[in-house]
This record gives C-alpha cells, structure tokens and sequence, in this order.
C-alpha cells in the first residue's frame, strides 16, 4: 500500500519493518493526506494503480497519442512518463533478515499459516505468496523449507521495493531515530508537545522460541548477504561468522544515518 503525506511523499510499507508503527504516527501527527493500493504493495504496483486510478487520465490521453497501437507499451508510456515527469519523493523501511524471518515465522504461527495471495487475481497479489507452504511449527525447520524454496527471497523482496526509485531508506532498529530524521528532510517539523513516539505496533509473540545454530544462521546471511550488506547490517559476530567485513561500497546511498551500524 502506498500512504501519500501532506507534504507530497509517499511511504510504501514492506510488510514486517515497522509499517503500521510509522503509519499510526503519520495520522497522529497530521502528516496522512490518504492510502492508496493494497497494503504491500511493491513499487510498480503502487505506480501502476495511482496512475490509472486517481492523476492518470492525462497520461492516459498522452500515452494513447504515441503508443495506442500496442496497449503493453501504452501503460509502460503512461508510468514512465509520470515517473520521470513528476515522481513523488518515496521512502520505507527494512529490517535485518536474520529479525525479519523471525517476525515473519511467529507471525505466520499465530494465524495457522494462510495462504497468501489466494486467488490469483491482481487483487489478491500478496509478496509473501513465494513462502506459502514452507510454514512448520519448529523455525529451523521453516528456514530450512525457505534455504531450499526461495534462497534470497528477502533480498529480492527489499529490492522489489526499493530499486525502482525510494529516495530514502530507515532502518526497523532504529524506527523512531530514522523515521525522524526523513520527515525532517521531508519538511516536516516534529513539534515539542508531540516529540513522544508511541509504542512499537503488531509486535509477533516473542514466547514462540526461534532455534539458530551458527551453521544455519550462516547459511541465511550467506544467501540474504545482498541485503545484510546493502543495509549495513553486518556486525562483528556476524563478520567473523561469514568471514567477510562489512563492505562500504555497497551500502545504499540512501540509507538515511549511514553512520550508525547494528
């Protein structure tokens, strides 16, 4: 789902980083102007959906005039066009992997693994339809399922949402810090009777007990080390563990407070 702010930006929530945290204060500050799509959606299907849906009748016209003889090229015309015409500035969060599947798994086990995405329709598209039927009662059983399944899979998930053009970057450990510091550079004062951020949201049951050994727990940083790196999340037990340093140089540039590691 994308969420438009006062201020013109746009947030896009990647599910399990803290989204209905940073949309709840978002409404409590006055900075919510509207929602927009289904709740987590990936970039391209906020774009696709807010410009067919609400500002695009213009592109639409524009769109038909140089390209109404291929309709695939037509909608391709019309979010191009906007996108580089008039492309909001957009932001979100991440969270370590090693903490998202974690969350994810206590999450799935207290609502008996549903099928995500059920239906097939564009609708119902739902990024964690990839994990539908790796869910076990025992964690390391589950990391198991999702190292042979989908190797990566978070990594891409990240990338779904931040490659086509998020301008800023917060990380779930340091929610408030970073949530902050980008509706400052957004323009948007934090005034000193509302400086209290309230308290974390949709928290998993923390009694349903995780089982990492170093050997699995290497494996998972060892195919999520594109995310783990990308994000600065690398700390020293985990350099020794794969055996490699955090490497500056493929940090993302918008990363907001790069200098704060995990």
């Amino acid at each position: 789902m994308g969420f438009e702010l006062t201020c013109g930006a746009h947030f896009l929530h990647i599910p399990k980083t803290g989204g209905e945290w940073v949309e709840a204060e978002l409404i409590k500050r006055g900075f919510m102007k509207s929602r927009y799509g289904n709740r987590h959606d990936d970039f391209d299907r906020v774009v696709y959906r807010e410009y067919l849906s609400n500002s695009g009748r213009r592109h639409i016209i524009l769109g038909a005039k140089l390209l109404a003889s291929n309709f695939t090229n037509l909608l391709f015309g019309i979010r191009m066009h906007s996108v580089l015409n008039s492309k909001p500035r957009t932001f979100c969060f991440v969270r370590h992997p090693l903490r998202w599947f974690e969350s994810y798994w206590r999450y799935n086990c207290q609502l008996d693994w549903p099928t995500w995405g059920e239906g097939g329709g564009e609708r119902d598209w739902h990024c964690w339809a990839p994990l539908n039927g790796l869910g076990a009662s025992k964690f390391s059983e589950f990391m198991e399922n999702v190292l042979i399944k989908c190797p990566g899979y978070l990594s891409h998930l990240y990338s779904s949402y931040i490659d086509k053009g998020v301008d800023q970057v917060g990380r779930t450990e340091f929610l408030a810090r970073d949530f902050r510091t980008i509706l400052e550079h957004l323009g948007h004062k934090i005034h000193e009777n509302k400086t209290t951020f309230g308290p974390p949201k949709n928290h998993s049951n923390k009694k349903l007990m995780v089982d990492w050994t170093d050997d699995l727990k290497l494996r998972v940083l060892q195919v999520e080390l594109a995310a783990v790196q990308r994000f600065a999340y690398l700390d020293k037990e985990e350099e020794n563990l794969l055996g490699i340093p955090q490497n500056p140089s493929m940090i993302c540039p918008n990363l907001v407070n790069l200098n704060v590691r995990n």
